[in-house]
């Protein structure tokens, strides 16, 4: 099975760093059939599973998945990208960030 990239990456952060102030993640929502880039501090993470990770809990969880995530910064540098997403952004109507 393959390991998520962006799983290591968080699990590096809460880690090494716990998931402080200095990160940030963005995110394609797909809420109210519109697709946008949302961002949220990396300390918002309650939990990283395997294929996704949760911000809050019970009932106000919101999960998202891997494949969703766009860019992960920390201290204002960007750590991992997809490049993926900049191949295919213009194609759904947004800009690469």
């Amino acid at each position: 099975m393959m390991r998520s990239k962006i799983r290591e990456i968080l699990n590096r952060i809460k880690w090494k760093y716990a998931l402080d102030e200095n990160g940030l993640v963005y995110y394609i929502s797909r809420e109210e059939s519109k697709v946008k880039i949302l961002s949220l501090k990396l300390k918002e993470v309650t939990d990283i599973r395997e294929h996704y990770f949760r911000i809050g809990e019970k009932e106000n969880a919101k999960y998202i998945p891997y494949h969703r995530v766009v860019k992960i910064e920390y201290m204002k540098q960007t750590i991992w990208f997809s490049k993926r997403w900049l191949e295919n952004a213009e194609e759904c109507g947004l800009q690469p960030l």
